[in-house]
C-alpha cells in the first residue's frame, strides 16, 4: 500500500470525529499556542509496546498517537485507533485535546533532542511519564469544560474494560508494522528522516 492509498481509506474524517475536532479547536482559549491544526487519521490497528522494568515487562497500548505526519514528516498528525471512534465517541474531545496538548507542549516540532534520546535509551517508561507531564502542563490552554473532557477521557483509558472492549476488535501492532503500514512506500524516506535528526543530535 502507497502512503496516499493510506490518506484515502483513513484521511476522510466522519461527521462524529470532525464534531470533535471542532469542539476541541474552538476550546483553546488562544488559538496561536498551536503552530498548525495537525491532520487526524482513523486508523484500523493501535500501537502496543512492551517495556521490561527491573524483573517484569509491562504493555502500553495506544489509543491515539501524536506521530509525524505521513504527507510531510516535520509536522505532527494524531492517528486514532477507529475502533475507540466508534464505540466511544463521547470520550473523542478528552482524547484529541490532550494529543492536542503534546502538539502544543513540542511548539510543533518534530524533532530529537539529546536530553530526550537519552532518557528513552535509560528507561523508555520514564520517557513516556515525562511527555505526558508536558502534555499535562499545558492543559491550561483549554476551557474548563475540555479540562473536564481530558480528565474524563484520561480516567476511561486507564480502565480495563475499556481496554478489553477495543483490544477485541482492534488490530494490535507493533512500532514497525505500525509505520509499514502508515507509510508505505514512503517509509525509506521516513527512515531517513530519522537517521538525519539522530545525525543532528550526534553533531551537538
Amino acid at each position: 500500500m502507497i502512503a496516499s492509498d493510506f490518506i484515502e481509506s483513513i484521511g476522510i474524517c466522519g461527521p462524529v470525529l470532525d464534531c470533535a475536532y471542532e469542539q476541541v479547536i474552538n476550546s483553546l482559549i488562544d488559538k496561536s499556542v498551536i503552530p498548525y491544526y495537525p491532520n487526524l487519521y482513523p486508523i484500523p490497528f493501535m500501537i502496543v509496546k512492551r517495556y521490561r522494568i527491573r524483573f517484569y515487562t509491562t504493555r502500553v497500548l495506544f489509543y491515539a498517537l501524536t506521530y509525524p505526519d505521513l504527507k510531510d514528516f516535520n509536522k505532527f498528525a494524531i492517528y486514532i485507533c477507529k475502533v475507540l471512534i466508534e464505540k466511544f465517541p463521547n470520550l473523542l474531545p478528552g482524547l484529541i485535546a490532550h494529543e492536542i496538548a503534546h502538539i502544543i507542549a513540542s511548539r510543533g516540532r518534530v524533532e530529537l533532542i539529546k536530553e530526550g534520546l537519552v532518557l528513552t535509551l535509560k528507561d523508555r517508561l520514564e520517557y513516556i511519564n515525562a511527555k505526558e507531564k508536558s502534555a499535562e502542563d499545558m492543559y491550561y490552554c483549554f476551557t474548563k469544560e475540555m479540562r473536564s473532557k481530558i480528565k474524563e477521557w484520561n480516567t476511561y483509558s486507564r480502565k480495563q474494560e475499556i481496554e478489553d472492549f477495543i483490544t477485541k476488535d482492534a488490530v494490535l501492532v507493533n512500532q514497525d508494522n505500525f509505520d509499514k503500514q502508515v507509510f508505505g512506500d514512503r517509509l525509506e524516506d521516513y527512515k531517513q528522516f530519522v537517521k538525519f535528526n539522530l545525525n543532528k543530535i550526534g553533531e551537538l
